[in-house]
């Protein structure tokens, strides 16, 4: 349980820094981070505009809200520094609504953002392991269908969009696969480790006669 001195004083911050889980936060941190960039950039093209478009202001307001959200998880994050199965989660839903509703509104245009979905999914599989990277990837599935059927742009141009969908089913698949083998031999190798120190301190101990 936080006191008020843990964050209303440097030191509180610091200590609540350091006992967070180091990956939960650097990924709160980069969602942060990334989307009040994006934020800004769109309030400046919105304010810039003399007549701007719905969707811009759709997109200002969803970078908004997506912030908001980053920010409560965040300092969920400092508040609450046990691991949360229940933070990853949100954080996933998070990303991948804010990538669909972004090529929804985007058009032709929302196919550079569409690598979003494999970014999110990546980062997931490296943080967290497989069990997140297919949380993830069903997440970009259903999204991503989503925009297929409800884009006017993405419904005409269906075997592009299939392309990628392929794409969203096969890539986080092998990384997956990738991330069990590699850690597979990680612990293989550790464990062989432990058992050559244990040899060698068996062979160094003197023997009694």
């Amino acid at each position: 349980m936080r006191t008020a001195i843990s964050w209303t004083t440097r030191k509180g911050w610091a200590d609540m820094v350091a006992l967070a889980p180091g990956l939960e936060l650097g990924q709160a941190s980069l969602r942060v981070a990334v989307g009040a960039v994006v934020f800004v950039g769109l309030v400046l093209r919105l304010v810039g505009r003399p007549e701007p478009s719905a969707e811009l202001s759709y997109m200002v307001w969803l970078m908004a809200g997506f912030v908001t959200i980053g920010v409560a998880i965040t300092l969920w994050t400092l508040a609450s520094p046990q691991v949360s199965p229940a933070r990853r989660i949100l954080g996933i839903v998070a990303d991948n609504a804010a990538t669909t509703y972004f090529l929804l509104l985007m058009g032709e245009a929302g196919a550079v953002v569409v690598w979003i979905y494999l970014f999110v999914a990546f980062g997931n599989a490296f943080r967290y392991g497989p069990r997140y990277v297919r949380i993830s990837q069903v997440a970009a599935i259903l999204g991503f269908s989503l925009v297929l059927y409800f884009s006017d742009f993405w419904s005409q141009h269906i075997v592009i969009g299939v392309g990628l969908l392929v794409g969203l089913l096969v890539l986080p698949l092998y990384v997956g696969l990738m991330f069990e083998i590699l850690n597979r031999a990680r612990l293989n190798a550790e464990q062989a480790l432990r058992e050559c120190r244990e040899q060698k301190e068996s062979l160094s101990r003197p023997t009694a006669f």
